[in-house]
């Protein structure tokens, strides 16, 4: 297994078919080098935050309010891409708003069936927590892929062991863990 761990630039883009091309890219280039599954990063999603200007991107909670509306087309962008392709894609983490306003870091598992499975980040960091307001979620979950089951701890989750302890008694063989790194 040849695992691709995307060390993927937020950009500013000027529209979402431009993201779409970029994310699109990023996919057929992994593959082209025998990879799968393919991870992008924790927060990858924020550069969409550009596409609605400089004044909404330059402030978290008008970024993932407007964010919100391009959900559902992201989403199917990149179930497209998992079916299309055959491939396990664990799309960049994308903070979601639910009807109350919680916001929640969640990361999602593409199957090439175009199944998909959510896991949001179980521990937020303090900064997460005090400055943006973000909570954990759960519950932890394994999904059984074609690869066998698979688990996701999102970036500070890999500091908890009970959480990666969690996911091994349910089975899981791989654990993958988007991160965000400077490039």
């Amino acid at each position: 297994m040849r695992i691709a761990a995307a060390r993927y630039p937020i950009d500013w883009l000027d529209n979402l078919d431009a993201w779409k091309a970029k994310t699109t890219d990023w996919v057929e280039r992994a593959l082209s080098q025998g990879a799968e599954p393919l991870v992008f990063p924790e927060y990858g999603s924020m550069e969409l935050a550009s596409l609605f200007g400089k004044e909404v991107a330059g402030d978290i909670d008008a970024s993932i309010s407007s964010m919100q509306k391009l959900l559902p087309d992201i989403l199917s962008h990149w179930r497209d891409l998992a079916v299309k392709h055959g491939v396990h894609i664990m799309a960049p983490s994308f903070p979601e708003c639910d009807e109350a306003g919680t916001v929640r870091n969640v990361a999602r598992l593409f199957t090439p069936a175009g199944e998909c499975g959510e896991q949001a980040k179980v521990v937020m960091t303090r900064f997460e927590g005090e400055r943006w307001g973000f909570v954990g979620g759960g519950p932890i979950r394994v999904f059984e892929t074609d690869l066998g089951r698979i688990g996701i701890s999102i970036c500070y989750d890999v500091e908890f062991s009970a959480i990666a302890r969690a996911q091994a008694e349910a089975g899981a063989w791989l654990i993958l863990a988007p991160c965000r790194r400077k490039a």
